[in-house]
């Protein structure tokens, strides 16, 4: 055990020495300079001539730029060309707080404005111009100060008061003219409520009510030409750039020559200054006509050179100008460049001496090793440059660095396992394909080799005075392994190439045997082997090792894991982050920093690095948003800075990233995303997309009615990699909600009904930042059918159409009404002929009958003449006797007719709804039969025969369509 913490601390003893000695050589002010991220626009690209003067950003984003062919404008995505109304170069461009452009050119300077329709137009002022003793040519600078715009050429500065501007005329001051074109005007700069400009043989001068003063002490640069004036940072001195004698400072007594680094006096000597800028950090940007971009301090030290050997398109650089992105463009005769400086991330590659993939990263002795398919590199920086050395004369694929004492090892593949000393480089294991070698955790004389051979797979180098001697156990782990980690003495993790994991125990190695001599081959060498491995997955299955916490963590293509304490199987590991928990994630590696963070690689994000910062024993998912700018590049290493925690090293396939926390871009500045073009029927164009002016409303326009698209485009001015920024957009009017996030910049829309319409648009760039909406309000006049007026009519003839339907209608009712009236009066007509008929018949047979009763009385009185006596007066008797029964019967056969018809008024009613044809003498026989009456009551009642009433009886079952085997009684009270 005290042998065990003796090794331990022999162990931390070299980490804390190789860590103090890294900081010597590496503290945290100072900056690696490699090459920033630069995008590049030729020619080509923007389809005009190839040298460009000036670079100006609006308050919307768009990037303007002075070309000899013109005004070229930039979206992010499209290129325009405007040419000026001389059609000259344009050599400079301004900006005033409210956000208007003004442009130079040659013999020319005005601002621009926009159509109705958003089409840019310049507006010329040279009209207003005082009069001039010398010709004015080109326009090299303008400048906002103190409510005026100053305009410079070579031979006149004038101004302006913006507010004043009507149109193309506003009244403009001559502040200053040269006497002669040998008196060159130049150096305009604004310096807190100051204005300076330089006049050659007169020096430095600025205006003291409203007149022209040289400034005192400034005699030593009379004929030296003036680019900039710019105040130092940490002093009250003014910073002066010329453009071909290099630098001054005045402090407001004398003008000193300001001594730089020899190596930028010498670039000073052979090139001329165009162009100087202050970046973010306090560096100063200075464009060259040979040199390229060179950054310097204001110490003059040269920190960066960024020429054409690094890609730039020319060294010859006209302008320059730094965006609200922090982006720096640059104007170039042969194009436009636009570099991300200063920046957190950094890239190395052949331009400093690296070359090939870096797949390992370790630091020895103070110094950062680099292991690449083309050997190992040493970094070396100074306080301004960062470079590297190749390590021996080996180039060959190396996979794997480690310390050891005051030794670096190397595992090289194809050649062996080598150990390097004062860049010499000395073999000491050439067994099969070495790809990774660990030094023990516990033991300082011990030291593992994986390998990438099939049969060939582990072994131990122990270290015997000073010498390696190699133990090989090949025959017992046959597997390609290509990562080691010691969990305790005597156990080993390895991680094989696709078959997961192996825990060896070695108890020589726990017990001390190995170091005390003990072991002498592996054939006695106990090596105690468990297989680790997901089981239920036919994917390849990469095994990763890493020492966390104290502890070993298992990184695999489907998820973080760990071993399950029960089933021993590899099971989801949450503990460091749910996120990475999930068989969807593949976690490649996992570094952990000195503050304890850890930097892991992964595609469970959207950049692939991210952070878990430790807080309460627990890890915070942390986003690292710059790192969004390498999104599509391939690591194969990391490596966290072991003395700067804000420092991480990306290896890729060429080369290096550096990142660098401390250093910050805006990249959370605000940016819009402009509707750029608005076309109808594909080649109608309605709206250019520029609208200079945000103090006029532009108002909807109104478009007929087409079955054809509206299409519109779009951009966004957000500049890191705005081919990835994607977009959303929304009619609204039409839409119910914003489309899906696309990378696409156009939408058409057909057949839009009539109505009123605003298409919105947004942005989303790298960061994640959501731009300003961009808005195009319009109508659409519906189609004449469905036009106002159209509905009025419409509508008129609707209810027009309607009336004449209801007239219509109504003249058939009538006329049905008619004809149903007419019907019915004529069965009423028929009906009342065949009551009146029935009446006659019944009126024949009652005077048959009354003539049967008259001849019976006749024959009576006959007999009553021929009888005598007694006999005669009893004739009479009966007589009289039988003439009043007749009279009674007659009497209540027609009330018992009357009081049927009264109740049986109802059910008249209802049988001739269903039996229209029925006669009164019917209804009557029905209102009988319906009492139950027999035939001989009803042939009494009717004073008629029984045969009669069988008759009526068989025709009244024809009219109401009766069978045979109805019961007429039972049909009829159903009524």
């Amino acid at each position: 055990m005290r042998l065990a913490m003796l090794k331990e601390l022999v162990c931390t003893f070299f980490i804390i020495i190789s860590l103090s000695l890294f900081a010597q050589k590496d503290s945290t002010s100072h900056r690696l300079y490699g090459v920033p991220y630069m995008t590049h626009y030729e020619p080509s690209d923007y389809n005009a001539h190839r040298q460009n003067w000036a670079i100006i950003q609006d308050e919307k984003g768009i990037i303007y730029v002075g070309n000899s062919s013109g005004l070229l404008t930039f979206d992010g995505i499209t290129w325009r060309l405007y040419e000026t109304p001389n059609k000259t170069t344009v050599r400079s461009l301004g900006k005033d707080p409210n956000g208007r452009i003004y442009y130079g050119a040659q013999g020319d300077f005005g601002y621009l404005d926009n159509d109705h329709t958003g089409e840019l137009k310049f507006m010329s002022l040279t009209n207003s111009l005082p009069k001039l003793s010398n010709e004015l040519k080109d326009i090299w600078s303008i400048h906002y100060f103190e409510g005026r715009v100053y305009v410079q050429s070579l031979g006149h500065i004038l101004s302006f008061n913006p507010d004043e501007i009507e149109g193309d005329s506003v009244a403009t001051t001559l502040n200053y003219e040269s006497i002669d074109t040998k008196e060159e005007v130049n150096g305009v700069s604004i310096i807190d409520n100051d204005l300076y400009f330089w006049v050659y043989r007169k020096g430095i001068m600025t205006f003291e009510n409203d007149e022209a003063k040289p400034i005192y002490g400034g005699k030593g640069i009379l004929q030296k030409e003036v680019l900039r004036v710019l105040p130092f940072q940490n002093s009250d001195e003014l910073f002066i750039c010329t453009l071909s004698n290099g630098f001054f400072a005045y402090d407001g007594t004398a003008v000193r020559r300001h001594i730089v680094s020899e190596k930028l006096e010498n670039l000073l000597a052979t090139n001329r200054i165009y162009d100087i800028q202050r970046l973010s950090d306090g560096t100063l940007a200075l464009s060259t006509n040979k040199a390229g971009l060179l950054i310097i301090n204001e110490q003059g030290q040269i920190l960066q050179e960024i020429n054409k050997s690094l890609g730039l398109l020319s060294n010859n650089i006209l302008g320059s100008y730094i965006d609200s992105q922090g982006g720096l463009w640059l104007a170039t005769s042969q194009g436009v460049s636009r570099i991300e400086t200063p920046s957190p991330l950094q890239c190395f590659g052949v331009e400093s001496q690296l070359e090939g993939r870096v797949k390992d990263f370790k630091v020895h002795k103070g110094e950062l090793y680099i292991a690449s398919n083309l050997g190992v590199y040493k970094m070396a920086s100074d306080s301004v440059s960062t470079r590297f050395q190749k390590v021996s004369d080996i180039t060959d694929n190396v996979f794997s660095l480690e310390s050891n004492g005051d030794k670096l090892m190397a595992a090289f593949p194809y050649l062996g396992t080598f150990e390097f000393e004062n860049n010499e480089a000395l073999k000491i294991i050439d067994k099969e394909v070495p790809v990774k070698v660990k030094a023990s955790r516990f033991d300082p004389n011990i030291v593992f080799i994986g390998s990438g051979g099939n049969s060939y797979g582990f072994a131990i180098l122990r270290k015997v005075e000073n010498k390696w001697e190699p133990i090989y156990v090949y025959p017992k782990v046959k597997e390609q392994i290509r990562e080691i980690e010691e969990e305790a003495p005597g156990v080993v993790w390895l991680g094989t190439r696709n078959n997961g994991y192996l825990r060896l125990e070695i108890p020589d190695l726990k017990s001390g045997s190995l170091d005390q001599g003990q072991i002498n081959s592996q054939d006695t060498l106990q090596i105690i082997q468990q297989r680790y491995t997901k089981q239920d997955t036919t994917t390849v299955f990469r095994s990763r090792l890493y020492y966390i916490n104290n502890k070993v963590e298992f990184a695999t293509s489907v998820g973080l894991r760990k071993i399950d304490s029960i089933t021993g199987q590899l099971v989801l590991d949450d503990r460091l982050h749910p996120r990475l928990a999930d068989t969807t994630v593949t976690v490649n590696i996992i570094r952990e920093a000195i503050d304890k963070s850890l930097w892991i690689y992964t595609n469970a994000t959207e950049n692939s690095i991210v952070k878990l910062v430790p807080e309460n024993d627990q890890y915070t998912w942390q986003e690292v948003p710059e790192l969004n700018r390498t999104i599509g590049t391939t690591f194969i290493s990391l490596f966290s800075d072991p003395h700067n925690t804000d420092r991480l090293y990306l290896g890729k396939l060429d080369g290096l990233i550096t990142y660098n926390s401390k250093i910050k871009r805006p990249y959370g500045a605000k940016y819009h995303a402009l509707i750029r073009q608005v076309l109808i029927e594909e080649d109608s164009l309605v709206y250019s997309g520029n609208w200079l002016d945000d103090q006029k409303i532009r108002q909807p326009d109104t478009y007929n009615y087409s079955r054809k698209a509206i299409s519109f485009s779009y951009a966004s001015t957000s500049y890191d990699m705005p081919e990835k920024t994607q977009y959303q957009y929304a009619l609204e009017g039409y839409d119910d909600n914003w489309s899906d996030w696309s990378v696409k910049n156009k939408k058409e829309y057909t057949n839009l009904p009539g109505g009123d319409y605003t298409f919105k648009v947004r942005a989303k760039n790298i960061y994640g930042i959501e731009s300003e909406i961009g808005e195009f309000a319009f109508s659409i006049k519906p189609p004449w059918y469905l036009s106002f007026v159209a509905y009025m009519m419409y509508s008129i003839s609707v209810v027009a159409g309607f009336l004449l339907i209801l007239l219509y209608r109504e003249n058939i009712m009538r006329k049905r009404q008619r004809i149903e009236l007419t019907k019915m009066e004529n069965k009423l007509l028929k009906t009342e002929i065949e009551y009146k008929k029935k009446d006659l018949s019944d009126f024949a047979i009652n005077i048959s009958q009354n003539q049967q009763w008259n001849n019976y009385l006749l024959s009576k009185m006959e007999e009553i003449k021929e009888a005598k006596g007694r006999k005669k007066g009893a004739a009479l008797v009966d007589l009289e006797r039988e003439i009043k029964e007749k009279n009674n019967v007659m009497a209540s056969n027609i009330n018992f007719q009357k009081r049927i018809d009264v109740l049986s008024n109802e059910f008249y009613n209802s049988l001739l709804q269903r039996y229209p044809d029925l006669s009164k003498t019917e209804l009557k026989l029905c209102s009988l039969i319906r009492l139950s009456l027999d035939n001989h009551d009803i042939a009494t009642l009717q004073n008629v025969d029984i045969s009669s009433v069988y008759t009526s009886r068989y025709r009244l079952r024809k009219k109401l369509n009766m069978t045979s085997d109805t019961d007429l009684d039972a049909f009829l009270k159903g009524f």
